[in-house]
Order: C-alpha cells, then sequence, then structure tokens
C-alpha cells in the first residue's frame, strides 16, 4: 500500500483551522478527516514522558519507556512512529488520486518541534490570528460567553501562544498565514497554500467549499460558515464589552507583549492596545464575570481539574 504525503496544521484552537481544513478537503488529492489527535498520546508517551491521571501508574510507565527509548537511538523510534501513522493514513485515503492526507489536530502545537523531526517530508501550515480574536472565538463558542468553566482553556489562550511563537522562531522556513490574511483573499490565500504543497492548481477551489465535511466528534460543530467571509474579524470588540472584560484583555496583552510573543506572531503590541482602549465599556455582568474567572483560577492553581476529571471517569466506569 502506498503511503500518502502528510500535510499537518499547526495552530492554536478557534484561528481558522477548520476553514482551511474545509476548503482543502473539496480538492480532488486531498484526503481528510475530523481531527484524529493521533499523535498526542503516541509523541508524548515516547517522548515527553509526562504523569498524566491513569489506572496504571504513568509515572512508573514514563520511566520504563524512557529507559527502552535509552537502548535504541531516537531514528529508530522515530521511524517506527513514520511507518505507524502513515500506514494508518494511508487507510483513509480511499482513492488513487488522493496524494495527500490533512490532519488538522490544533493541539499539536503541544508537539509540533517533534513533528517536524519526524515527519521530515510533511508538508507544514501554521496558522496565526489576532488573540484577542481567539480569546473571544473560544469563550463565545465553547463556554455560552461565561467564564465559569474557564479553566479549561486557560493554557490554550495564555501559554498556547508562546509554543507557536517559538515555533515560528526556531523554523523561519515554515509556511505561515495569518487567519485575517485568508479571510480577506481566500483566493489568493488558497493559491499560494496549493503551490506550496505541490498540488493542481484549482481556482474553484474556495467556491467547492465543503461547509458539510464529517467532522467526527472531535471537529468544530460550532463552525457554521458556508462561505469563506471575514465577518468575524471585528466580533471580538463586541465580546469584550464590559469594565471587567476590559481589564482582562489589557492584562492579557501586556503578558504576551512583554516576551514579544505577538511580534512573533505578526501582531503589534501597541496597535492591539490601542484598539481596546478605544472600547466603550459598560457595568453589565462586570461582578459576574469576576465572580467567574476568579473561581475559574482557584480551579486551575489548586488543580482541581485533575480531580474534576477522576470523579468522572470514576463516575463512568461505575456506570458501565
Amino acid at each position: 500500500m502506498m503511503h500518502p504525503n502528510l500535510i499537518f496544521i499547526l495552530s492554536l484552537p478557534r484561528s481558522g483551522s477548520t476553514l482551511v481544513q474545509k476548503v482543502l478537503s473539496g480538492h480532488a488529492e486531498i484526503q481528510t478527516t475530523a481531527e484524529p489527535w493521533l499523535l498526542l498520546p503516541l509523541i508524548t508517551s515516547l517522548y515527553e514522558t509526562r504523569s498524566v491521571p491513569s489506572v496504571y501508574n504513568s509515572q512508573l510507565a514514563g520511566r520504563a519507556i524512557e529507559e527502552l527509548r535509552n537502548q535504541l537511538d531516537r531514528p529508530s523510534f522515530d521511524s517506527e512512529i513514520r511507518d505507524f501513522t502513515s500506514a494508518v493514513y494511508s487507510r483513509l485515503t480511499d482513492r488513487p488520486e488522493q496524494k495527500f492526507f490533512l490532519d488538522k489536530t490544533p493541539r499539536y502545537y503541544l508537539i509540533a518541534e517533534h513533528i517536524l523531526r519526524i515527519f521530515p517530508e510533511a508538508k507544514i501550515i501554521v496558522l496565526t490570528r489576532n488573540p484577542l480574536q481567539i480569546f473571544s472565538s473560544v469563550l463565545k463558542s465553547w463556554r455560552d460567553n461565561k467564564f465559569d468553566r474557564f479553566y479549561r482553556d486557560y493554557f490554550d489562550l495564555y501559554e498556547g501562544p508562546t509554543y507557536l511563537a517559538k515555533l515560528i522562531s526556531n523554523n523561519p522556513n515554515l509556511f505561515v498565514l495569518d487567519y485575517s490574511q485568508i479571510v480577506s483573499d481566500p483566493v489568493e490565500c488558497f493559491h499560494s497554500i496549493l503551490s506550496y504543497l505541490g498540488v493542481t492548481p484549482d481556482p474553484e477551489l474556495v467556491n467547492k467549499f465543503k461547509a458539510e465535511l464529517d467532522l467526527g466528534y472531535m471537529g468544530d460543530h460550532s463552525n457554521k460558515a458556508t462561505t469563506v467571509t471575514s465577518s468575524s474579524v471585528d466580533e471580538w470588540k463586541n465580546t469584550f464589552n464590559n469594565y471587567f472584560r476590559k481589564w482582562l484583555i489589557r492584562n492579557y496583552l501586556r503578558k504576551l507583549g512583554k516576551n514579544d510573543t505577538l511580534a512573533v506572531l505578526g501582531h503589534d503590541y501597541e496597535e492591539l492596545s490601542r484598539e481596546v482602549d478605544k472600547l466603550e465599556p459598560a457595568f453589565g455582568s462586570s461582578a459576574k464575570d469576576f465572580f467567574h474567572w476568579s473561581i475559574s483560577l482557584a480551579v486551575k492553581r489548586l488543580k482541581l481539574n485533575l480531580i474534576f476529571n477522576k470523579l468522572s471517569l470514576l463516575r463512568d466506569n461505575f456506570i458501565a
């Protein structure tokens, strides 16, 4: 069985990766499926050996795997991961003309350097987006515009940009596109993407937008768009509409700006700060937002979310 060439979209969540996936899925030479997440547990278990909640002792497992890995050279492990992954994806390409398989799993930003090393021939598309737009999209798409469970998104928003900026800084030859470029001139952007991938040009690709792509359980079901549009670019200004929210994003920008993360991601700290300063907030819901944010922050710092996950596993096992 011939293995397909691989395409990885690396980005933070809510950065337009589903949009890019849907458009590219309309090309005859590209196959894709939902969000595989295949490489996250595979690579982290073999190379990160971090402790995760499990019914077995994951710390001991990490030590055992590290000892096993030390008996072999890294290229051997890399080769086996590459062969296994390619074999799995080749079974998902069901037509001879499908030369590429596209893996769109946003949290691959956590293992991006491993992916670049293990799959040196893969095509890598890195998507960036204004962090304020991402923040707003996370809040409105996943949390019903509330902060009561925001502890689940803290890492993506506050640590994720640093991971992505480091990836771009360490690999200057990556193919990088910003969300604003895609929605403002989709035809030109996807022409450049197809040129980078080396597939047959398709001037009508954007018009073949697959709004009904089967996204599976893990796909982005909040994205109901049927065309590529720039209507979401300024929506963040309506999200941060009270005094607490304005204070929150001002501090958020300050955190990202002080270590040049924003600059590497293609956004200017001073310019974004001026945009925030122009917001005209109201007092409405500030107290409630502050309360929910404080609770979420406490859950994160005390790691109560791990306890919640454990209780959820116990409940599921009991019901089963």
